[in-house]
């Protein structure tokens, strides 16, 4: 694949191969999971789905910047233990909320 056409001057060819960039949204969804124990309990892990952004630029030569966003709709995660009688007998909620992520990388 060509970047960029040959008979530009050499400014130029190296400006159209800097000004890419790049944007992810991504979506990661969990399905509902069961897990059955030699106890006769049982876990039940809830559907949840998440949200992440990212963007990268490259800026210069072999310099790029990026910026993530993970659990961009803020959701959380649970998770249901049953007794044998088929009673909740715990659960836990993992909340972890936003992530921002953002740098400069250079690579040589």
């Amino acid at each position: 694949m060509q970047l960029f056409s040959t008979d530009l001057p050499r400014e130029e060819q190296f400006y159209d191969t800097c000004s890419q960039n790049d944007f992810t949204l991504a979506w990661n969804y969990i399905p509902e999971q069961w897990e059955d124990k030699p106890d006769g309990t049982s876990k039940a892990i809830l559907p949840s789905s998440t949200f992440d952004l990212s963007a990268y630029q490259r800026i210069y030569k072999g310099f790029s910047a990026f910026a993530e966003i993970n659990n961009l709709t803020d959701e959380h995660r649970a998770e249901n233990e049953y007794a044998v009688n088929g009673s909740t007998s715990s659960e836990k909620v993992e909340t972890y909320g936003r992530t921002f992520l953002a740098g400069v990388k250079w690579q040589f």
